[in-house]
């Protein structure tokens, strides 16, 4: 007569509970993870850009006390360094306009590529520029978030003074 303590093994529903369990258990953290994934490129991506604007802020500020050239023909309000969100390529990039004589000049400053499944778009078109106070011409509203999850992401308020806030979007204030 065969004891308890003479087999050896696991039998094979065993393992397919122990299959089934660990399959759920993927099947609910999955979603979660790629929720905290897009969460966290959301923040970086609002938090670089809103460092961007500030930046620019600054060297709007700059610009109108310390001229890039010193040239009669130079204009000092066209100095002011200004941000182009291009879509098409998935990147925005800052610029500075500098007019020497009756010629325009730009320089590129900074060029940030983001994901392509992540949208930032303003409620403003052309460009977004700083004037010598360091705030903008009117307020701005700068949206990022991936396609489908619009709201969980972030947007950026720019306001005609210089402040610059960064808030959480919900349903209500989506573009």
């Amino acid at each position: 007569m065969k004891t308890q303590l003479d087999q050896k093994g696991f039998a094979l529903a065993v393992v397919l509970l122990f299959v089934l369990a660990i399959g759920c258990a993927t099947a609910a953290l999955v979603p979660r993870a790629l929720r905290w994934q897009h969460a966290a490129i959301v923040q970086y991506e609002t938090d670089c850009l809103a460092s961007d604007l500030r930046l620019m802020q600054q060297m709007a500020r700059t610009a109108a006390v310390y001229p890039i050239e010193e040239t009669s023909e130079h204009r000092l309000s066209d100095a002011a360094p200004a941000l182009e969100i291009r879509d098409e390529e998935h990147a925005y990039m800052i610029w500075r306009y500098t007019y020497v004589g009756s010629r325009p000049k730009s320089s590129l400053l900074v060029r940030h590529a983001y994901p392509e499944a992540l949208n930032i778009s303003a409620n403003t078109k052309g460009r977004i520029q700083y004037g010598r106070n360091g705030g903008t011409a009117n307020m701005t509203t700068i949206y990022v978030f991936y396609t489908g999850e619009m709201e969980r992401g972030k947007k950026i308020i720019l306001d005609s003074v210089g402040r610059i806030r960064v808030e959480a979007m919900n349903g209500k204030n989506t573009p």
